[in-house]
């Protein structure tokens, strides 16, 4: 994959109930390390966010809050927020092809959010 979709990631760091003026709020219940490695949690946030699914409270904060992040490249993210971006993508990419080719027709099908992200996806995939 040449050029993958650095927006797809957000949804498992973003978080909801900030103002616009403010950062999203920390999630305190939510270990990205184990959601990426234990695969029950994973595929809950996939379906989730997928449509395909129900959705946990925090994985419809997630899909509510998408189009913001996306639109001002995650401008309300933390540098924690961030740190787990990068780690969510670096797993997608290597473990989850299929699925983030799904999600990426899902919430990119133009490749608008693509061409926006593409010189932080190439420094992740280096």
């Amino acid at each position: 994959m040449k050029v993958i979709s650095f927006y797809m990631v957000m949804m498992m760091v973003m978080v909801a109930y900030a103002n616009p003026e403010e950062k999203y709020r920390e999630p305190n219940d939510v270990n990205i390390e184990e959601v990426i490695n234990t695969p029950r949690l994973f595929h809950g946030y996939y379906l989730c966010l997928s449509k395909e699914g129900k959705c946990t409270p925090y994985g419809k904060e997630l899909k509510e809050n998408m189009p913001d992040a996306l639109a001002n490249g995650c401008a309300k993210c933390t540098e924690n927020h961030m740190t787990a971006i990068r780690k969510v993508i670096k797993f997608m990419i290597e473990n989850k092809p299929e699925e983030w080719k799904k999600l990426k027709s899902i919430y990119d099908p133009e490749g608008i959010y693509a061409a926006k992200y593409e010189k932080e996806l190439k420094e992740l995939q280096a």
